[in-house]
């Protein structure tokens, strides 16, 4: 049978550690974008072209990536839950 170790509490507070972290690469990514465009007003050559092209990739990349945190957020408050209810029997 296998073993489970897990500590509700540490998991709580990871998870409440993801999020404040999560919000911030949103709010930073956006930021960026939003300069990004900017600069294309100013920047219009091939190496602008490819950079952008790089840059709209990562962009996606950073997208799932806070997708998938998001849902392992919500897994992981399940999980303390779950965890909490069987200590308490």
């Amino acid at each position: 049978m296998p073993k489970v170790v897990i500590d509700p509490e540490e998991v709580r507070r990871f998870v409440s550690f993801l999020q404040t972290q999560s919000g911030e690469l949103r709010k930073r990514k956006n930021s960026i974008e939003s300069s990004f465009q900017r600069l294309g007003e100013y920047w219009k050559d091939e190496k602008h072209r490819r950079f952008e092209n790089n840059f709209e990739y990562t962009s996606k990349l950073l997208d799932e990536f806070l997708r998938k945190a998001d849902a392992y957020v919500e897994y992981l408050r399940k999980k303390a839950h779950k965890v909490d209810r069987y200590l308490d029997n």
